[in-house]
């Protein structure tokens, strides 16, 4: 399986503390007790927000640092694509992307990256579409990970390069739109 690893620096994790302590701060309760794991909840915001930080590097995209009550619908808007980058910690084994059963619906795309337990890189495996995960992958219940979940094994992404040259190709289309209309 082909991957992209991406050095990490101090900075970028200066600035998932950053972005995580915001968000974690603004959960509502239910969400904590639902994301609460061994990690607990900044961890785990600190960790998406780094593949978020480093797909913006990657495509060029801003990051959205805004806090929302209930979460975000996706990460990143490139011309009409809704991306959302999920990020899982790795230490071995098989590498999936855990989804709740409505989050298909909420993005076009999803982008996955991993961190391995060195922290120093960050891996990106590629894209899957929102219709190929509703069209393979259906919910099942899993206790360990609070109720029913879509889990999307990481070979079924493509390749990190397709993933980036897509995205910067619908945010060129929506850029060159935009100056046509200015």
């Amino acid at each position: 399986m082909q991957t992209k690893k991406i050095k990490l620096s101090r900075a970028d994790w200066a600035k998932a503390a950053a972005i995580a302590y915001d968000r974690a701060a603004n959960k509502e309760p239910w969400q904590e007790k639902i994301q609460s794991s061994k990690a607990g909840l900044l961890h785990i915001s600190i960790i998406g927000s780094l593949g978020e930080i480093v797909f913006s590097r990657l495509t060029g995209l801003p990051v959205d640092e805004a806090v929302y009550e209930r979460g975000d619908r996706y990460d990143f808007l490139a011309g009409d694509m809704r991306v959302a980058v999920k990020t899982r910690e790795w230490s071995g084994g098989n590498l999936e992307m855990h989804l709740f059963p409505d989050e298909p619906k909420r993005a076009d795309l999803f982008v996955l990256f991993r961190i391995a337990n060195r922290c120093d890189e960050i891996e990106m495996f590629g894209h899957i579409t929102s219709e190929h995960i509703l069209e393979h992958f259906k919910p099942e219940y899993h206790k360990h990970l609070y109720g029913r979940k879509v889990m999307v094994p990481a070979f079924a992404f493509s390749r990190p390069y397709e993933t980036i040259e897509l995205i910067r190709l619908k945010a060129d289309q929506t850029s060159h739109k935009q100056g046509l209309t200015s």
